[in-house]
């Protein structure tokens, strides 16, 4: 319906979200930007902004709308160097040691700081999400995966895994987040940006200090450090491998299709291991067993990549490696100490998509927003932007591969 004497539209969800927009859309592009909060914030169109609530007011008993994932389908693999560098040719995947060997090297107390001072660890966090989306970006191009391919066969949207793990938790209202969303090509591409001042997780090197400072005077978030170690010693056969330091700019990601609720995913994840049947593994470090927020955390990053299994290496307060637990990722939902339902979380997935498609019904290729949830307000908005700083220029051109690719070489992070 409309509302008399306005230019202001509102719409009436399935799940009853009430949504306001004003349909308006100016040309912009691609500025080269940082995907950042201190990017976005002065780029919004003064227009009203439409409105999802988390809760569904109306206790849809649609069976779509508490569908989970399914249909996975592997595309293909890319990996980082422990140079930077983007390698899609060789992906070999580690494959976690044998139950024998766990149990032995439980019994070896391994101190998880050993090799520490010589690892290479990310302290920019920012900067290293920017290369992975940019070597997302490439293999998208590379693989051809969004050309020669009928439009009903086209993913309808394209992020990291890792966003949808962020969506799955939202109805607990575990923490605020924000996206930046553009369509190309019919297909809506949307990245999570990060808070410059996050407190959790990794913070970036404090700009106001000397360029020249040391790791101890350096913050740097040891947890992942903790976590790539508990995976070189599960996976490496090298007798030495509990004293050697970690790279962890070194990685691997599966780009791979899904369905949720008939909407078409194409989607990036990192994978840790698999064993010897095939089953995929991610690798965690804890304190102790996890049964609250983190194991839902756990759950939602292993059901979007299809993860088989969740193995913990659980260490004391001196940082040594006390046990080896493996969990089914299925099981996980019965394990958590609070009220949770997986189908709360399908749920609000599923809404989202089809709340962003209405979003961007009526946009032009690379119109961008800014899509934001704040857990006192319990709904996500969304903004128009006047500057796209999700989709680069060498990825949206019409130019051949190795002219773009040339670009991409000469534009890519260094970190």
């Amino acid at each position: 319906m409309s509302i008399s004497g306005t230019d202001v539209e509102v719409w009436d969800f399935s799940e009853s979200a009430a949504a306001v927009v004003t349909k308006t859309s100016t040309d912009h592009h691609m500025s080269g930007k940082a995907l950042s909060e201190d990017t976005v914030g002065s780029d919004a169109k003064t227009t009203p902004s439409k409105v999802l609530y988390v809760f569904d007011r109306n206790r849809s008993t649609d069976p779509r709308l508490r569908s989970g994932f399914e249909s996975h389908h592997k595309l293909g693999s890319f990996r980082i160097e422990d140079n930077h560098s983007y390698n899609d040719v060789n992906c070999e995947q580690n494959v976690v040691k044998s139950d024998e060997d766990l149990k032995t090297i439980e019994k070896m107390a391994v101190n998880l700081m050993d090799g520490f001072a010589e690892s290479s660890v990310i302290t920019d966090y920012k900067s290293y999400k920017e290369l992975k989306w940019k070597y997302f970006l490439k293999w998208i191009r590379r693989s051809r995966c969004l050309e020669d391919r009928p439009s009903e066969a086209l993913p309808q949207f394209v992020s990291f895994g890792g966003l949808f793990a962020s969506l799955l938790m939202t109805p607990n209202l575990c923490e605020d987040w924000t996206l930046l969303v553009s369509k190309f090509k019919e297909t809506i591409f949307m990245n999570k940006i990060r808070f410059s001042n996050h407190s959790k997780g990794r913070h970036s090197r404090d700009q106001s200090l000397e360029p020249s400072l040391t790791r101890e005077t350096t913050f740097v978030d040891k947890n992942p450090y903790f976590a790539a170690k508990v995976t070189q010693i599960v996976t490496k056969s090298d007798k030495q491998v509990m004293n050697r330091s970690v790279n962890e700019f070194e990685k691997c990601f599966n780009c791979f299709e899904t369905e949720i609720g008939g909407h078409r995913l194409l989607l990036m994840s990192e994978m840790d291991a698999i064993d010897e049947e095939d089953n995929q593994y991610d690798i965690k470090c804890s304190k102790n067993m996890a049964f609250g927020q983190k194991l839902l955390n756990w759950w939602s990053q292993s059901v979007v990549a299809d993860i088989d299994f969740v193995m913990v290496g659980i260490k004391d307060n001196e940082n040594v490696l006390k046990e080896i637990r493996r969990v089914k990722v299925s099981e996980i939902p019965e394990m958590v100490s609070f009220r949770w339902k997986t189908d709360e979380s399908f749920a609000f997935v599923n809404r989202f998509l089809d709340y962003m498609k209405d979003v961007m019904k009526d946009c032009k290729d690379l119109d961008v927003f800014r899509v934001q949830f704040r857990k006192r307000d319990k709904c996500v908005r969304s903004t128009e932007l006047t500057v796209n700083t999700l989709l680069p220029n060498w990825f949206t051109s019409a130019e051949e591969w190795d002219e773009w690719d040339h670009q991409f070489d000469t534009q890519t992070v260094r970190i």
